[in-house]
């Protein structure tokens, strides 16, 4: 009797087997003849893995994240310091510019005189000028006069210049001229070198200079 040679199913004299024909449909894991074939491989399951990973990773990233707070805000608050030192600095170049202004149109600019940037704490103290005249001049010359600053005049210069961008926020930096190392300093008729209190806002600084300034006449 012949055989299929594909798939071994006896076969009459003459006759075809279907399986040249289409692909037969055998049971999962066994042949046609009954014989054993290798069944597929399972599939893996990372289902645990996963449920385990996540929350892992998700913990060590949120770990990584809070450890490095501190260090990102410290970073931040010196750049924000530094850009204020700077600021300090070309403020104080504007309000030389603009005093030299008013003392050409005929302005007393001479004694000491405060000016602030007004409304937030007191709109500048008595002085020989005239102070929104001033602002004026001063806003020509730096982009920086909308912050909070205050500045002492000594005989037509600028002795000290203090700016930050909050009277009464502690967390705020404040950038003075003159400073050390771009450290705000504070306001020191003697010229000594006193840092500004870390914990101090631009209030505690305005107040504590005025006394020293005061002190010192």
């Amino acid at each position: 009797m012949p055989y299929c040679t594909k798939c071994g199913r006896p076969l009459n004299d003459g006759e075809q087997c279907s399986c040249t024909m289409t692909q037969p449909q055998y049971p999962l894991g066994y042949s046609y003849d009954g014989q054993l074939l290798p069944l597929p491989p399972k599939k893996k399951s990372y289902t645990l893995l996963f449920a385990i990973g996540i929350p892992v990773l998700c913990a060590f990233v949120l770990v990584i994240a809070l450890a490095f707070a501190p260090v990102s805000s410290g970073i931040g608050r010196l750049k924000k310091q530094r850009e204020l030192t700077k600021a300090a600095a070309e403020m104080t170049e504007a309000a030389d510019k603009a005093l030299q202004r008013i003392s050409d149109e005929g302005g007393d600019i001479m004694g000491v005189s405060i000016i602030t940037s007004g409304n937030e704490i007191v709109d500048g103290f008595i002085c020989p000028f005239d102070t929104d005249k001033f602002r004026e001049y001063f806003s020509e010359n730096t982009k920086y006069s909308d912050r909070c600053y205050f500045i002492f005049v000594n005989d037509g210069k600028t002795e000290y210049l203090a700016v930050s961008d909050s009277w009464h926020d502690n967390k705020c930096p404040i950038g003075t001229y003159p400073s050390v190392n771009k450290a705000a300093m504070k306001y020191s008729a003697d010229g000594s070198a006193k840092k500004a209190e870390k914990d101090d806002d631009f209030t505690d600084l305005y107040i504590d200079s005025v006394q020293e300034l005061y002190r010192a006449n």
